[in-house]
């Protein structure tokens, strides 16, 4: 009987390490095939990475196994001491995850992004034992953010009403003086329709206008808002069709012609009053 106890154990013995090995292979083979640099570290060695840390941080494989240090140096100085705050020791034992963002300095002098995430891994009694990380480059993802900020910062000083509406009328974007003339907070602005800001007398020129763009892709007309005090204003409108966000639009571009109208029906008024004179 006890021969048998001990054939069985050897036999799970051996499915176990099999299964281990299987794991492990498993796992080197997806990490060695994305695109994220992938790294296991214990304490202040790092016991594995990816070759995707190469090429991301331009740093041989070689040079980060078993120690930490040449991934900080690597760190930007502006964003050192973030880094240093989440690799202390306190932080490394305490059960949670980290997400943050910093920037690198590879040795060829070019700065990129990255994004990482760090996760505890635990044995049966809770401690945490070791961590494994996922990194990163987001350097083109954060380029467009601050392109798209500045671009939205300018058109929110441009002296033009800029908006983009959906086929439906819905307002997917607006700048600054749209909201301003308006008399709208943009919250509230965001959520209206066209049809809720034209004058029904405007419904011909505004039909008119899609059907310019439609055929034309570009269209120039006048058209009349009521602001939500429930004054009007006159605005001359240049629209035309766009993609936003892979979807069909309409860019309009507004000028407040409500004093210009104003002026030039009064030149009339006084023109006639001298022709009668």
């Amino acid at each position: 009987m006890k021969e048998v106890f001990r054939s069985h154990n050897e036999d799970l013995e051996k499915t176990m390490i099999f299964r281990d090995d299987m794991n492990d292979t498993i796992l080197r083979l997806l990490a060695e095939n994305i695109e994220d640099v992938f790294w296991v570290e214990d304490r202040n060695r790092t016991l594995y990475i990816n070759h995707t840390f190469e090429k991301v941080w331009g740093i041989p494989c070689n040079e980060i196994l078993g120690s930490t240090q040449c991934l900080f140096d690597s760190v930007h100085p502006g964003d050192k001491d973030k880094i240093q705050d989440i690799i202390t020791k306190k932080n490394f034992a305490a059960d949670q995850s980290f997400d943050f963002d910093f920037r690198i300095i590879r040795p060829d002098n070019l700065v990129r992004w990255i994004n990482a995430r760090t996760m505890p891994v635990k044995n049966n009694k809770g401690e945490v034992i070791r961590r494994v990380g996922i990194a990163r480059d987001i350097s083109e993802q954060t380029k467009i953010h601050e392109e798209t900020a500045l671009l939205a910062e300018m058109l929110n000083l441009a002296p033009a009403l800029i908006a983009i509406y959906d086929e439906n009328g819905r307002c997917l974007f607006a700048n600054q003086k749209t909201f301003e003339v308006h008399g709208y907070p943009a919250e509230e602005f965001l959520n209206l329709r066209l049809d809720e800001v034209n004058v029904p007398e405007s419904a011909d020129l505004i039909s008119k206008g899609i059907n310019a763009l439609k055929e034309q892709g570009l269209a120039v007309f006048e058209v009349e808002h009521i602001k939500k005090d429930g004054s009007p204003i006159l605005l001359e409108v240049v629209a035309k069709t766009v993609q936003w966000k892979g979807c069909f639009a309409i860019l309009s571009m507004a000028t407040d012609i409500s004093e210009r109208k104003q002026m030039f029906l009064e030149l009339i008024r006084e023109k006639e009053r001298a022709q009668d004179n």
